[in-house]
């Protein structure tokens, strides 16, 4: 799909649920930013396997048929709209997301409009675009999943968020890991006190843990696509339970 303000065209991949039908409730849906990344098998480390792992979870009734949106980028463009402003034109990403591909998307699939049912997760500085979408666009994207945060410099998200008097979100879903790379001894860590702080601010700002919050660190856990492999599923098994 081309988006002319970006100058930008998004491939996107579909994935559909094995029951899916038009005669009964519209499905919920979840945008899955760096599609490239998200297949079995797929993009880098092999991919988070999200379309695997949410039909197991789906199919052993710990969370709902969901129809994901996988949103490819590229190293070229990914960071000029990732990056939320003022830094990078991510509200032009947010843009195309809620007001281009999802209203296209509900003209060809059966899919729910209400923000409670409808999802963006993404890692590093696409889970910093995740949470800028459920901020700038909450009647829109209710559902937020963060892993491995990424901020970016004067961490203007959390100055936005910190002058609320209550998140927007439906629910937020955010962890991280405990280190960078494999094998490292000390040094960088995977933003894990970014993650902390996020979840911390979350709850003071009226979101309950358990409830409308869920927040993690894994220890041994570092900032690659094997290590959100194994954490995506607890993600959607929280934003789109059946309860």
């Amino acid at each position: 799909i081309y988006f002319g303000e970006l100058n930008h065209h998004f491939r996107i991949h579909i994935m559909i649920p094995g029951n899916y039908r038009t005669d009964g409730m519209p499905y919920p849906i979840c945008i899955l930013n760096d599609g490239q990344n998200q297949w079995k098998n797929h993009g880098a480390y092999g991919g988070w396997h999200t379309d695997v792992i949410a039909t197991a979870l789906a199919k052993k009734g710990r969370c709902r048929d969901v129809i994901l949106v996988a949103v490819e980028s590229t190293q070229l463009n990914r960071n000029k709209y990732f990056l939320t402003p003022p830094i990078g034109r991510g509200d032009l990403y947010v843009r195309f997301l809620a007001d281009v591909l999802l209203p296209q998307l509900r003209r060809e699939y059966h899919l729910c409009s209400d923000p409670n049912n409808i999802g963006i997760v993404g890692a590093s500085y696409g889970a910093n675009s995740a949470v800028y979408a459920g901020l700038s666009r909450p009647y829109v994207f209710g559902l937020i999943g963060s892993l491995s945060y990424a901020p970016l410099k004067g961490r203007p998200l959390r100055s936005w968020m910190q002058k609320m008097p209550r998140l927007p979100f439906r629910k937020l879903y955010a962890d991280c890991g405990t280190q960078w790379t494999p094998h490292q001894k000390g040094g960088r860590t995977d933003n894990t006190a970014t993650t902390l702080d996020l979840a911390r601010l979350a709850g003071e700002k009226g979101m309950v843990h358990g409830r409308t919050l869920m927040s993690l660190v894994a220890k041994g856990h570092c900032h690659n696509e094997f290590f959100w492999r194994k954490r995506v599923g607890g993600c959607l098994e929280f934003l789109f339970s059946l309860v």
